[in-house]
């Protein structure tokens, strides 16, 4: 228990060292983010402090693996290693787009792939979904996923802060439901996980100091949905639960596209149409924003995702009743903070 917890401290003393340092070093690094049109910043401001959630949480992720050569954390751990590789590469020479999307999907494909048989999910009575159908699913909604959590790193802490509440509220949830998964070496990463997130976050509250880039929101969205995956084949956490944690990046992100395919507009280019881009213009700025995510999560989704655990027949009972409020709230805030396309 001591060396789970020092692994926990380390993760996040590290994270935020290694952002410190990066952050000294941004310009001579050639890692500044300059403001432009699109963003929702008016400032230069370094960016690539996700670096230092990588490179802790992958070294916290190698301590834990020793030993462990079943649980799917090696193949996890350098499968994000390569994600984090790419998000810096973008953030230093902006890839192509497919590049970065065929990454994601040879990257989820991998990780599928190699973890075996999965439990079967069952969204709804008398349909289910496994096998090879299962697995296309997966891979697809993997690199949704982690493009979802780039799309939604576009204001001071918001996607920090997911990371912290997904990893930490992920491992609460377990532990209150299946009290020994406190000695799984995968719920200790995940801990680490969210550590990272917090520790870098001291530095992305707003106003930031600097920017996770490319390589820390495409390495904690995919780290986060490896662990989702491998968690769900140790059976101490659900498809449903996953999904609630992450309904209000999911929400945000889809209603968004949706819209602007509907509109007939280049959907895939940038924008500033998502509701928390929408929501920091109305406001003026960018913490108000923040903590409206934070209570949302903290006040509905946990809950909801806590009762998903506790009595599985209810579990898309629960997933439906969180998804449902959050579009109809979306669709009323459509028109906040003008039309800016």
């Amino acid at each position: 228990m001591f060396t789970s917890i020092a692994l926990v401290i380390v993760s996040g003393v590290f994270a935020f060292a290694i952002a410190l340092l990066v952050k000294s070093n941004a310009a001579r690094l050639t890692l500044v983010q300059q403001a432009n049109h699109r963003s929702s910043h008016v400032l230069p401001t370094p960016t690539g402090g996700g670096i230092g959630m990588a490179i802790s949480v992958s070294c916290c992720g190698i301590a834990l693996a020793i030993g462990q050569p079943h649980t799917g954390m090696a193949i996890a751990i350098a499968l994000s290693v390569l994600i984090a590789i790419i998000g810096l590469l973008d953030d230093l020479w902006e890839l192509p787009r497919r590049v970065r999307l065929l990454g994601h999907l040879v990257f989820s494909a991998i990780l599928i792939l190699t973890t075996g048989d999965l439990p079967v999910m069952e969204p709804v009575p008398s349909v289910s979904i496994a096998g090879p159908a299962l697995v296309i699913l997966l891979v697809f909604l993997g690199a949704w996923w982690i493009n979802v959590f780039n799309f939604m790193d576009g204001i001071d802490g918001l996607a920090a802060s997911q990371g912290v509440f997904m990893a930490v509220g992920a491992c609460i949830i377990a532990a209150l439901v299946r009290p020994e998964v406190v000695d799984s070496s995968l719920w200790v990463w995940l801990l680490c996980i969210g550590a990272a997130a917090a520790g870098f976050l001291l530095l992305n509250w707003p106003p930031a100091k600097i920017f996770m880039g490319d390589a820390g929101s495409t390495f904690l969205g995919y780290v986060v949905f490896a662990v989702a995956i491998l968690s769900i084949k140790a059976g101490w956490m659900s498809y449903a639960a996953w999904a609630i944690l992450a309904a209000l990046f999911i929400v945000d992100t889809s209603t968004t596209l949706i819209r602007r395919m509907v509109r007939r507009e280049r959907f895939l280019s940038a924008h500033r149409q998502h509701i928390y881009q929408r929501l920091s213009r109305h406001y003026g700025r960018h913490q108000p924003v923040t903590l409206l995510f934070w209570g949302a999560n903290l006040v509905w989704v946990a809950p909801l995702a806590w009762l998903s655990m506790r009595y599985p027949a209810w579990q898309w009972g629960a997933t439906l009743a969180c998804y449902l409020p959050l579009i109809a709230l979306a669709l009323l805030l459509r028109r906040v903070g003008g039309d800016d396309r």
